[in-house]
């Protein structure tokens, strides 16, 4: 399972590396990603879903470091703030662009990348400690062991 989330996460930062669109702007150039030409994916759905991978990330994590709140509360937290920011932007571009639903569509991506891999990352490492004898825990000074 580690491996597949590790391969999914490098697999979708590299797709945002690439560019949108390849050098000579023919169909037959662009090589695609997971068998969807980048071409077809504009830069701002990439910027949405990359925005949102960080603050679903982030928010989950910071979240979920605290006791009184417990993983499930903190999924949904995180979701709340990544929609909060996502809909506030698209309230804010109604008068110049228009609101725009694939830019949500693109951040609730975003945001689910982010929170699993959040979520996985947490889980290794709860699990790290719980293998840790006594002595490991007081060198790296860990005295809580989590459930």
């Amino acid at each position: 399972m580690k491996k597949l989330t590790f391969l999914i996460t490098f697999l979708t930062l590299f797709s945002y590396a690439q560019p949108v669109q390849s050098f000579d702007f023919s169909e037959k150039s662009d090589k695609g990603f997971l068998f969807i030409p980048t071409n077809k994916v504009p830069a701002d759905k990439q910027l949405h879903t990359a925005g949102h991978m960080f603050i679903g990330f982030t928010s989950y994590l910071s979240f979920e470091h605290w006791e009184s709140i417990n993983e499930l509360e903190a999924i949904i937290y995180s979701f709340g703030i990544s929609n909060i920011i996502g809909f506030q932007k698209e309230f804010q571009d109604e008068s110049t662009t228009g609101f725009d639903w694939g830019d949500i569509r693109a951040n609730l991506v975003g945001w689910a990348i982010g929170t699993y891999v959040a979520w996985q990352l947490r889980k290794w490492a709860k699990n790290k400690v719980k293998r840790m004898s006594d002595k490991e825990r007081a060198k790296y000074k860990i005295d809580k062991i989590y459930n």
